[in-house]
């Protein structure tokens, strides 16, 4: 009776296999019920689009399950990309956006992106003073709705706020709400200021896609002109008021801030721009869109870091001098030559201290050696250099303390005993990082740091882990829960492998290099599982692999088709099997878990094929990560990548890797972290 009336209808909401409002079906359920929905409605009414809801993993691990049956029978989808905005905000849509041209059988060009539910509370605000909340939330409206649309690229996209309650007195505190009572918050004038000035436009991209301190989206009016909206990107400290200035050529250039009033100030032939994390700048203008991006292409800005450094981690032992290898990316909009400085820590001698990287293009990346000429090793593995570097008249002062990571030729004994790792070098986590955000609160590491090592032999890559935790929280087997492993206390490890991961749908997006690229190939999760017997034993699962398309394995609720190669608990236990062996122990008066295990090189053929034709003398590295997860404190983990100094937000990464991007734990990071795999001539060269 409503078809008329209404075209686009969405089936569920948050439809989550035993879930809050899918309590008792999983998800085959959901793809025979949309099957269903979808043979009664399209052969009588075409015209109808049928959504699905609402989350990026629930499309990829429910909707869209690869060999599922029933899975894809749908137009379009809804979503809830709640969060700050920051440069994960794009993820979602992205990826949303290439599922549905992969998979979805119905209209998507029509139906697209629904994001029912976005926005970011009052609450989430709490470090500002309490009459600066309503105008934080503000300043966050136009880039949650414009990068919503920027990733999604040329699939539509609708947004709506969460929520907007006019007159409604229940919801007058409601932390989202963009009303009180009759009264409009600032967040209702930010939208109406957005969408005064871009409604009718076309996006044509992001006129600062080489640098993640500042987004420029450009859109061109009907009749030529051009509006871009600007703001500054939150920096890696987290400082949500950092101010600054943009300098850009002044052609006919004029200004209104995320409230609509004017700004700016010409100087000369140029435009000062005051910014402010997330605060809108939307300048206008006449002339040809193709001279407005080249304006841009000449902006400098104050805001954020004008380089990236990443001092890597020694990938053999200093015994054999490897060099202080520093990762240096030009963040600015020119091309300008970098000048380096490096201070090191007493113990070790820099044979050139001193280095000047010619000519460094606006985003690109180099890796310079600084040889170590004398080094006295530390036995807390941990070497703390002093950085210094300046491009242009912007200068980077930073401290980062690099560790050697490398794997030794060994084979230990899988028993929970780590004396046979001795003559291993361990890596540790011991820092709060910006990432986790732990607050007040004193996470596990800072009490005692985790500490892990790494071996092989020509058969098995070993692990073993020291893990503080003092409230440990084991999973229950997958065909017993409808939970995920990571929602409990886990190590990943993950390793990059391939050049190019044919599941990696977001190749050649324009965003790819600035937030939405995909590193990790390989992902095995090692935790502690419920034994009949009360007590706990260790369990290793597949969660990625070429092939997978990064989805989760099936469970008690994710009744999905299995992949190939296949997701979830491998053939492995204390005693060994065919795809390894574990043994994970917990000391109740230490409140430490000890992880040791073993997994074939079988499982990780590229890495195979690397390792085993290494002789005697030689080493070798690739790119592998670790996690350590805690179910405490909104289930977030520790990453190995923040802890080597390099962190870089990414579209996939270690589970659950995408979602809301609420709470850090679904934050994806690249995985670009070097690690040494080495073969001794003698056993002095360890």
């Amino acid at each position: 009776p409503l078809a008329d009336q209404v075209k686009f209808w969405e089936l569920w909401n948050e439809a989550t296999p035993f879930g809050q409002y899918w309590s008792d079906g999983t998800a085959q359920d959901y793809r025979d019920m949309t099957r269903k929905v979808w043979d009664r409605v399209k052969p009588e009414l075409p015209e109808v689009k049928l959504l699905a809801g609402s989350y990026t993993w629930f499309q990829r691990d429910v909707l869209f399950a690869e060999g599922s049956t029933n899975a894809g029978y749908v137009d379009g989808v809804a979503t809830h990309p709640y969060g700050k905005p920051n440069l994960f905000t794009p993820v979602s849509t992205a990826l949303e956006a290439a599922m549905l041209k992969q998979s979805a059988k119905g209209d998507w060009k029509h139906a697209g992106i629904w994001i029912t539910e976005i926005g970011t509370p009052e609450w989430e605000f709490t470090a500002h003073p309490t009459e600066q909340r309503r105008f934080m939330v503000a300043r966050s409206v136009a880039p949650i709705y414009l990068l919503s649309q920027l990733g999604a690229g040329d699939v539509p996209v609708k947004v709506f706020f969460f929520t907007s309650k006019y007159g409604d007195s229940r919801a007058a505190d409601d932390n989202f709400n963009l009303w009180h009572g009759r009264d409009p918050k600032p967040g209702l004038m930010a939208f109406n200021v957005m969408a005064s000035l871009l409604e009718g436009t076309s996006l044509r991209g992001d006129l600062l896609a080489t640098t993640p301190r500042a987004w420029a989206l450009h859109y061109v009016l009907p009749d030529g002109g051009s509006v871009v909206a600007t703001w500054p990107e939150i920096n890696s400290d987290r400082n949500e008021s950092e101010t600054g200035q943009m300098v850009l050529p002044a052609e006919d250039f004029d200004a209104v801030d995320y409230l609509g009033r004017a700004i700016g100030t010409r100087q000369g032939d140029t435009l000062v721009l005051p910014t402010r994390v997330w605060e809108t700048c939307y300048v206008r203008s006449r002339r040809a869109p193709e001279r407005v991006a080249a304006a841009f292409a000449k902006a400098t800005l104050t805001t954020g870091q004008p380089l990236r450094l990443v001092a890597e981690s020694f990938t053999r032992p200093l015994a054999s001098r490897p060099p202080l290898r520093l990762k240096v990316r030009n963040l600015t909009l020119q091309t300008a030559d970098v000048e380096l400085a490096i201070k090191a820590p007493a113990g070790i001698t820099l044979g050139q201290p001193r280095q000047t990287l010619a000519a460094v293009k606006p985003g690109e990346t180099r890796t310079v050696e600084f040889p170590i000429t004398d080094a006295t090793t530390d036995p807390t593995n941990r070497y703390a250099f002093d950085i210094a570097a300046s491009i242009g008249r912007q200068t980077v002062n930073v401290k980062q303390e690099v560790q050697v990571a490398c794997a030794f030729y060994g084979t230990p004994t899988i028993d929970g005993d780590l004396s046979d790792w001795a003559d291993a070098i361990p890596v540790t986590i011991a820092h709060r990082s910006p990432l986790s955000d732990w607050g007040n609160e004193k996470p596990a590491m800072l009490v005692s740091p985790y500490r892990f090592w790494m071996k092989w032999d020509q058969r098995n890559v070993y692990f073993a882990a020291s893990l503080y935790d003092t409230t440990p929280h084991p999973s229950a087997p997958p065909e017993k829960t409808s939970g995920f492993m990571h929602d409990n206390d886990m190590l990943q490890l993950g390793f990059n492998l391939l050049e190019q991961n044919p599941d990696d749908t977001l190749l050649g997006h324009p965003l790819y290099d600035k937030g939405l690229a995909s590193d990790i190939d390989y992902e095995f999760d090692a935790g502690p599982i419920f034994a009949p017997d009360s007590a706990i034993a260790g369990q290793i699962r597949r969660l990625m692999a070429p092939g997978t398309r990064y989805q989760h394995h099936a469970n008690k609720g994710l009744d999905n088709a299995q992949t190939q190669p296949p997701l979830g608990p491998l053939d492995a236990s204390a005693t060994g099997g065919r795809e390894g062996q574990i043994v994970i122990r917990y000391d109740q008066l230490a409140k430490l878990y000890t992880y040791e295990l073993a997994i074939p090189l079988d499982l990780l053929p590229e890495l195979r094929k690397q390792l085993q034709p290494l002789p005697p003398g030689a080493a070798t590295e690739v790119k592998f990560a670790f996690r350590v997860g805690d179910d405490d404190k909104w289930l977030r983990g520790s990453h190995w990548q923040e802890e080597a100094n390099d962190m870089d937000l990414a579209a996939n990464g270690f589970a659950p890797r995408v979602g809301t991007p609420r709470w850090t734990n679904n934050y994806a990071l690249r995985l670009q972290t070097p690690w040494g795999f080495v073969r001794p001539a003698t056993a002095a060269e360890r």
